[in-house]
């Protein structure tokens, strides 16, 4: 069988992820905290008509700035043509201009010198005029800016705290009721059900952090914002499935955005606060306390078959979360975001799992700006590592007969005579171990091993199930290396071999 897949056979042999269980009980999958209920109405549109995953910006042209029309003369200019002489009367006409001169907008007007203290006086006044018109020219254009007339590019609130100093004491309360504003209730129909999680508002202007297993396969989106009966509706604008990030879009402005901390400033033991919308909108931004039990810690997700799904860096904490805390904030005393919540153990309590702030903020700037953020390695999820083998545990000294159908492929152990009697169909075990039945096109192992191999160990460690390579090998990531022996022809080989990452 594939490495990662399910084999009908020896499943007791099958052991759980060190990163998660050290025993040998059966594998807890953790849970998604959005709530998951029937519909209200089960009539609606099909899913995914509101996701719009090609969000762009519409930047205004840059309008320039005109000098005000007065009538109003500066106290140093050129007199008009005029039979009135000037206070300074005009120098006979020669090539020497003043030192200090006022450029009129109609025909030049040379000077007489003036005396020393006159001159002072006089670049004293145009050096006041200059530094007061520099004054107007920058005020206007921070108007313009604010304004729209100049092209300003909007992002989210990226500006992260890096102050790893945290203060060992409870939230202000003043911090927590003003914090509720970045907290949003989302709810999402789809054709089949209704998923209700929470959000957090990331500008001033609309975007919104949720997760994206909240909103998969819903039709329509709307949040409800903190103080508020009516709810907006909102636009999908786009999403990492593997990271569970996705953004929302409101057509509101003047909101309150939520300020982020350096993931790499979260500490051991710090008091956090998870707000979010636990079991139903009857319990909209309840707030619970705990501590961060890991800052950052290495996450195997699996599904029912027992299959490695993904590897996750979250935030663990003991702060109790509940169906509908996904998408919710994990914040510190300041009130500051530490991470997105996402996962809950569904067999332990006290153990909640959030997405890194700085990791989040890096999916959703991408995402505002290209519709998705699949080219981009926030550090959330890593690809799960394939060795390239499809095999099954084998027995010294057994005659097996190879199998493939609708459940799978594997192998029956047959007794000698039957052995003899269809030999294309059946092998003979001369060592115990895991037996190559194929090897993945263009990986590292197709290079090396051939059906008909035993795989004796993997970095050196005995293995005698697919379970067992499956479980060392998700130690490492795709581009590592790995050390495997096998037997074949009645010697044994010793290869270093790259490992692969799931597509």
């Amino acid at each position: 069988m594939n490495e990662n897949e399910k084999t009908p056979f020896d499943p007791e042999e099958k052991e759980n992820n060190e990163s998660l269980d050290n025993s040998e009980a059966d594998k807890t999958t953790e849970q998604n905290t959005a709530e998951q209920t029937e519909p209200e109405d089960s009539s609606g549109d099909t899913a995914n008509d509101t996701q719009a995953f090609n969000w762009e910006w519409t930047d205004s042209e840059a309008e320039p700035t005109a000098e005000p029309e007065t009538d109003t003369e500066p106290e140093i200019s050129a007199e008009p043509e005029t039979d009135t002489e000037p206070e300074i009367s005009a120098e006979p006409e020669t090539d020497t201009e003043p030192e200090i001169s006022a450029e009129p907008e109609t025909d030049s007007i040379k000077t007489e010198a003036q005396p020393e203290h006159k001159k002072r006086f006089t670049a004293l006044h145009l050096s006041c005029i200059l530094s007061a018109c520099s004054i107007v020219l920058l005020v206007a254009f921070a108007l313009s800016l604010m304004l729209g007339f100049f092209p300003v590019k909007q992002s989210v609130n990226n500006v992260v705290n890096q102050n790893s100093t945290v203060p060992d004491t409870d939230i202000e309360p003043t911090v927590l009721e003003d914090f509720l504003n970045s907290v949003v209730v989302v709810r999402g129909t789809g054709v089949t059900s209704t998923s209700t999680g929470t959000g957090v508002i990331i500008s001033e202007n609309g975007y919104i952090i949720t997760n994206y297993h909240v909103i998969e396969d819903c039709s329509s989106v709307t949040v409800e914002l903190y103080g508020e009966i009516t709810a907006e509706k909102a636009v999908v604008v786009g999403y990492h499935e593997d990271d569970d990030v996705a953004v929302l879009k409101i057509e509101r402005t003047g909101l309150r955005a939520a300020a982020f901390v350096d993931s790499k400033a979260v500490r051991y033991g710090e008091k956090v606060y998870a707000i979010g919308t636990p079991e139903g909108t009857d319990y909209s931004w309840s707030v619970t306390q705990g501590v961060v039990s890991c800052p950052e810690r290495q996450l195997m997700i699996y599904d029912s078959e027992g299959v490695l799904e993904k590897k996750m860096i979250v935030v663990q904490t003991d702060a109790p979360v509940n169906h509908g805390n996904s998408g919710g904030p994990l914040i510190n005393v300041r009130g500051e975001v530490v991470g997105i919540v996402t996962l809950k153990r569904s067999d332990s309590a006290g153990m909640g799992f959030a997405l890194p702030a700085t990791g989040v903020l890096i999916d959703a700037n991408a995402i505002i700006e290209n519709g998705h953020a699949d080219d981009v390695s926030s550090g959330i999820s890593l690809p799960r590592p394939l060795l390239g083998i499809t095999g099954v545990g084998v027995v010294e000294g057994t005659f097996y007969e190879s199998f493939s159908n609708e459940e799978g492929s594997g192998v029956n152990v047959v007794d000698e005579a039957y052995a003899a009697a269809n030999p294309n169909t059946t092998f003979y075990a001369a060592k115990s171990g895991v037996y190559v039945s194929a090897t993945s096109a263009g990986s590292d192992a197709s290079k090396h091993l051939k059906e008909g191999d035993i795989v004796t160990e993997v970095n050196g460690n005995t293995v005698s199930t697919i379970y067992q390579v499956m479980d060392i090998i998700n130690k490492f990531n795709g581009g590592d290396t790995v050390s495997v022996t096998y037997f074949r022809a009645g010697k044994y080989y010793t290869v270093t071999l790259a490992l692969r990452s799931a597509s």
